[in-house]
């Protein structure tokens, strides 16, 4: 019976280093979330699990926390993702896109955005990226500095041109800086492309009288948005030239589907 005993004990013991790494594996499925499919409270526990393990490079570890900072920031969950996304930058400081996240975050929250204009200009020191140019002109939005946001939002519907998400931006700015035909055109030309953009800005705190309620508010724009945004324009006469990819290897759609 013994030798049955410490045989059982032997085989189990054996086995666990297999299941340990079949799990951290499994863990790190979840966490990489590859196909987007995963569950974001899955996909929150694979992270964490990584980054609990002691087990993996510095460089994965920050993608780790730039996920799981991510995947906060679906759930509205601000106050866990930006010091995920801080500590994958800080991991990782030449990566712009971690650069990039800490600035967007902080800019739909609304909070620290000197911080995130910071973190916003490392990115496009490191890449000049118009998904970048467009978080940092939303922080603009925020800080009511409308001609940095306009030239924010100008250069990355120049990189990208026929973004909904840019021109819509660059309208919202163009309406305060009293540019009222210019905001009429991209702000219809954006809802032309996208019919859900008014929402989406909304959702990001930025609204204006008569826009859909939010559930921040933010910033408040001039009255003109509302016919603005409701009027169609002419499509462009000559074919632009379609959006560059992103070309980030961590960039998944999330808040504002831009990747």
């Amino acid at each position: 019976m013994r030798t049955l005993f410490l045989a059982a004990v032997l085989t189990v013991v054996m086995g666990a280093p297999e299941a340990l790494a079949q799990d951290h594996a499994q863990q790190r499925s979840f966490c990489e979330n590859a196909d987007g499919a995963v569950a974001l409270d899955l996909q929150i526990s694979g992270c964490t699990a990584v980054i609990q393990s002691g087990s993996e490079p510095a460089e994965y570890v920050a993608l780790a926390f730039n996920n799981r900072a991510n995947a906060f920031a679906e759930q509205g969950d601000y106050a866990r993702a930006i010091p995920d996304a801080d500590q994958a930058a800080q991991l990782a400081p030449q990566n712009a896109d971690y650069q990039n996240d800490r600035c967007w975050h902080r800019a739909v929250a609304g909070r620290e955005l000197e911080i995130a204009r910071g973190a916003c200009d490392r990115a496009l020191q490191l890449e000049r990226e118009h998904n970048f140019l467009d978080s940092r002109g939303l922080v603009g939005l925020k800080q009511a500095r409308w001609i940095n946001a306009w030239n924010d939002y100008d250069a990355a519907a120049r990189l990208a041109p026929d973004t909904a998400h840019y021109l819509f931006g660059r309208g919202l700015a163009a309406l305060n800086l009293g540019r009222a035909a210019d905001a009429q055109a991209d702000m219809a030309r954006a809802a032309e492309l996208d019919a859900a953009i008014v929402q989406t800005y909304v959702s990001y705190g930025v609204t204006w009288p008569g826009a859909p309620s939010g559930t921040r508010r933010a910033v408040i724009l001039p009255q003109t948005a509302q016919s603005a945004a409701a009027q169609p324009s002419a499509a462009p006469t000559t074919q632009p030239r379609q959006p560059e990819e992103r070309r980030s290897t961590t960039c998944r759609p999330r808040l504002n589907n831009r990747c």
